[in-house]
């Protein structure tokens, strides 16, 4: 019995994939829009790819895979990351960072904008 188990141990760890946010770490992921770029491209590489996929598939249909889950307590992300959750996290955060990013671009753009404006008017006032 020890012995199957630590074969399922062995072939499970053969499906397993690099680590990556939970859901929890995904919603309290903090914006920054100095570091947008690096953010964005952080959170796209949190993306589970069509072959982990396939990795995360075989780890929730396999005994093996379903032992090790349960013996490590991943079998909730893993489920998660094979039902397209964890890429929805990610998809809102990307496009949080978009549209927030940009407001804030544009509101620093229009402040200045302002400014500028003002002074043109109290140099020609003057």
């Amino acid at each position: 019995m020890l012995l199957g188990f630590f074969l399922s141990c062995c072939v499970a760890g053969c499906t397993t994939t690099p680590t990556r946010l939970n859901a929890d770490e995904l919603s309290e992921f903090i914006i920054d829009c100095n570091k947008r770029q690096e953010q964005y491209d952080f959170l796209e590489s949190q993306k589970y790819t069509e072959w982990e996929r396939i990795k995360l598939a075989l780890q929730l249909t396999s005994i093996p895979g379903i032992l090790a889950n349960m013996y490590n307590g991943t079998a909730q992300d893993t489920s998660a990351g094979m039902a397209g959750e964890h890429e929805v996290f990610i998809k809102h955060k990307q496009r949080n960072i978009r549209e927030h990013c940009r407001s804030v671009d544009y509101t620093k753009w229009q402040q200045e904008q302002t400014q500028q404006f003002i002074r043109q008017r109290e140099a020609a006032a003057r």
